[in-house]
């Protein structure tokens, strides 16, 4: 076999390795800071009408749900078992509403800690398409279900209490948490194009960014990338650093994935350089060993202000800022076994290692707004790990 042939045979063969059943939607579920995670275990259901847009073509969309939440940072499994119902509904002009079985049944029950896929939504939907998502979760007297995204009304998102609106009936727009899918696959043409993993905190899923809670790494990747974001709110790599503390997560994630981006690191600076590069090591190496090249993105400022942010100059830098640049220089190193890394704090901060955020490009000190987010995205550039899909 000559050169050129043994390399597209290589190719072919690599390519087959990869499922043509991948994410195609953002907007995947997680479970970011809030001051509740768990429902009020008075409600007894609830419908949660959640839009996506697709980020490939494809047909056989399947929803993932789960039954885990976060707990203050940390994996728990759900406290009892839900029963999920939902369906797909189609933007205008068909507006048409597609009921989801679950082994050819309208209703699963999800056990905690479980992780279930859908039967295959036999519709096509072309990359750049937005659609709805329509969950009704419901449980016994007393128990409760987790908590995720909150609903934009803009986007006529919303959570009807105590109703099943899951095949008809309008959901009044309103900014609540929902239980969503926590990821929806499809069949696609191209098994070329990556798949990647996105590990972080708060910051990686989006908390206060106001951009639909998306956070910066999705919003570079929703351009047409598949992934995952399993990104937990307060989440630090020392919650996450054995497979019992993150398995539920990554009990989502179907074969094939290629890549993992990790953002986590500002919850526990704290502790100093030398426990994050033991922790943080550790985590690497088993994104590796699952066969992902794995990069991690620079630390963003954590600051006060006395005038909202608005300006540099009243910012106050925190008491761990000397550890959060000595983390940064090093992630800089590219240290073992990274693939590399995405500078993010340069493009947060108003200098490097100025330790302040630029001005209006955060409300709270830690968590970039929409400004911020969308500023910190350019510095995720997803076309080092392949083409996009189509």
């Amino acid at each position: 076999m000559d050169v050129v042939s043994l390399a597209v045979a290589t190719t072919n063969a690599k390519n087959l390795l990869r499922p043509k059943v991948r994410p195609v939607a953002d907007r995947p579920e997680r479970q970011l800071y809030s001051t509740a995670f768990l429902s009020n275990g008075t409600d007894l259901s609830a419908t949660c009408r959640m839009t996506h847009t697709m980020t490939a073509s494809a047909g056989n969309l399947r929803l993932v749900f789960t039954n885990f939440y976060n707990n203050f940072g940390a994996e728990a499994d759900g406290p009892n078992s839900i029963v999920v119902k939902a369906s797909i509904e189609e933007w205008n002009p068909s507006a048409m509403i597609h009921p989801v079985f679950f082994n050819g049944r309208r209703e699963i029950t999800v056990e905690p800690g479980a992780c279930v896929v859908s039967d295959p939504v036999g519709i096509e939907m072309p990359k750049g398409q937005t659609f709805w998502t329509r969950t009704y979760v419901s449980v016994d007297q007393g128990d409760k279900w987790p908590l995720g995204l909150l609903t934009v009304i803009a986007h006529s998102e919303g959570v009807a209490v105590n109703l099943d609106q899951t095949d008809s009936g309008t959901v009044t727009p309103s900014a609540d948490r929902g239980y969503n899918p926590a990821s929806i696959l499809g069949s696609v043409k191209s098994t070329v194009s990556p798949i990647i993993v996105i590990f972080g905190d708060s910051i990686a899923g989006g908390a206060a960014d106001n951009n639909d809670e998306q956070g910066y790494i999705e919003l570079a990747l929703a351009k047409g990338y598949s992934f995952y974001n399993l990104s937990l709110g307060q989440g630090s790599g020392v919650l996450s650093n054995t497979t019992s503390k993150r398995r539920r997560r990554f009990a989502t994630v179907q074969p094939g994935a290629t890549h993992a981006i990790c953002e986590f690191g500002i919850n526990e600076i704290s502790a100093g350089l030398s426990q994050y590069q033991t922790v943080a090591a550790g985590i690497w190496a088993s994104l590796v060993s699952r066969g992902y090249k794995v990069y991690q993105s620079t630390l963003s400022p954590f600051t006060t202000s006395t005038d909202g942010w608005v300006t540099v100059g009243n910012q106050t830098v925190g008491a761990n800022e000397a550890a959060r640049v000595a983390i940064n220089d090093w992630i800089r190193t590219t240290p073992s076994p990274l693939s590399g890394y995405f500078e993010i704090a340069d493009l947060a901060e108003s200098a490097r290692n100025s330790g302040k955020w630029r001005a209006n490009y955060t409300i709270d000190g830690l968590h970039p707004n929409g400004t911020g987010a969308t500023a910190m995205s350019a510095g995720i550039n997803p076309a080092i790990f392949g083409a996009v899909a189509i």
